[in-house]
């Protein structure tokens, strides 16, 4: 291929590449997930005889739990988006478990959800939730979070506590950070191109204007 025909092509590459198709979501590539439990919800737990814990990399300090966001997407336009993070949250009660896995975060009134035994289930409801940008990021809030009753059944079941957990047990809120992969640029607004001085040179020289 001719260098000006090559020239050519790239040029018209990088101005395709700037229109690209609305509301398209952002790759999250990183990012943290603080969940900060209510006084009352860590009063009832050790009034049940439930320990709280995080497995690495999520890590528990005093009433809260701090889960690595892994992934996901989001539209800080629309205020959408789909977190997943890694560790684990778990329930135990004497030799009894129950491990929160695959934790994923919804921008929707059932925030959380996660894998709970085999089966993937809404963890809460929450009484607000709002989202903000952050930079080229977006951050997520919920407040108000309760207990759904399939999570709350499930809980009672497993550790064996009768009928103490129950649906719409007050929990905490959260707030999550979120890092973009890469961010869209929308097709509105301007935006000014300066070349390099050395590429323009080479136009000239190829008789390109």
């Amino acid at each position: 291929m001719r260098p000006r025909a090559a020239l050519l092509l790239v040029l018209l590459a990088l101005l395709g590449s700037t229109v690209p198709a609305q509301a398209a979501y952002d790759p999250i590539g990183g990012g943290t997930t603080k969940l900060v439990l209510d006084k009352g919800f860590l009063s009832f737990l050790k009034r049940e005889g439930v320990t709280l814990t995080a497995k690495a990399p999520a890590k528990r300090l005093g009433n809260s739990i701090t889960l690595p966001v892994s992934g996901g997407k989001s539209d800080p336009t629309q205020g959408k988006g789909e977190v997943s993070h890694e560790g684990q949250i778990v329930f135990a009660k004497a030799n009894r478990k129950v491990p929160l896995r695959e934790i994923e975060l919804k921008a929707k009134k059932t925030p959380l959800f996660a894998k709970v035994g085999g089966s993937q289930l809404k963890l809460t409801t929450a009484k607000t939730i709002s989202s903000a940008r952050e930079g080229f990021g977006q951050g997520f809030k919920a407040k108000g979070l309760t207990l759904t009753a399939k999570v709350a059944t499930r809980l009672n079941k497993k550790l064996r506590t009768g009928k103490a957990f129950q649906e719409g047990l007050a929990i905490g809120s959260l707030k999550t950070k979120t890092r973009p992969q890469r961010v869209a640029i929308l097709e509105q607004g301007q935006g000014t191109l300066v070349p390099d001085p050395a590429i323009l040179a080479k136009f000239k020289a190829l008789f390109v204007s």
